[in-house]
């Protein structure tokens, strides 16, 4: 008869855009087991996350949804020839992910000066969750720039009507995303411009 094991300890959960990943510290298994594995559980789930036991002290569970507080505990299994054991559930762990991640900044940012203004045009962001895109702009040579947009717009062209004919502008476009808070994207590539 197998004696219950010690469940692990120090279980830590982190998040990124597509995952939870747990690990934990492996408590010392008896010399007499054979195999020692974990088996990770969600809140009071009756079945194991993983589809089989895990010989790591680490476990990634695709997806994510932010804003929702998901709990996760594991257990140490012992396996010695037919039997298998498993210790009491390790402490829970809990853990909300929150949308930190901006958006891939825009790509192909170019600049026409046509009369009564400048033409911008760039590629579409493939964020799942992007919000629109913010237009920048300031007089060359562009150290600082501010927006011309007050709110995210959707499209990937912008017209900009209140450029002064003969003033050199620099330009860049930043994506916003759905969080709340919104996340900012990295600057586009700056074009420069006149109006004619």
């Amino acid at each position: 008869m197998l004696d219950l094991p010690a469940p692990p300890s120090d279980v830590r959960a982190t998040f990124s855009e597509q995952a939870v990943t747990l690990s934990w510290l492996a408590p010392v298994a008896p010399l007499e087991a054979a195999v020692s594995t974990f088996n990770v559980y969600a809140g009071d789930g009756a079945a194991p996350l993983n589809p089989s036991p895990l010989s790591a002290a680490t476990f990634e569970r695709k997806g994510v949804t932010f804003g929702t507080e998901e709990c996760f505990t594991v257990r140490t299994a012992i396996t010695a020839g037919n039997a298998t054991v498993e210790s009491a559930p390790s402490p829970p762990i809990c853990v909300t992910p929150t949308d930190t991640f901006p958006p891939a900044a825009p790509a192909g940012l170019s600049a026409v000066g046509v009369a009564g203004g400048i033409n911008l045009i760039w590629e579409a962001n493939r964020d799942t969750d992007l919000a629109g895109y913010l237009v920048l702009r300031g007089e060359a040579p562009g150290d600082t720039l501010q927006a011309i947009t007050t709110s995210p717009i959707r499209e990937t062209t912008y017209r900009d009507e209140t450029a002064k004919p003969g003033v050199r502008y620099v330009y860049a476009v930043v994506a916003v995303d759905r969080a709340t808070p919104p996340n900012t994207s990295a600057q586009s590539n700056r074009v420069e411009e006149s109006a004619r």
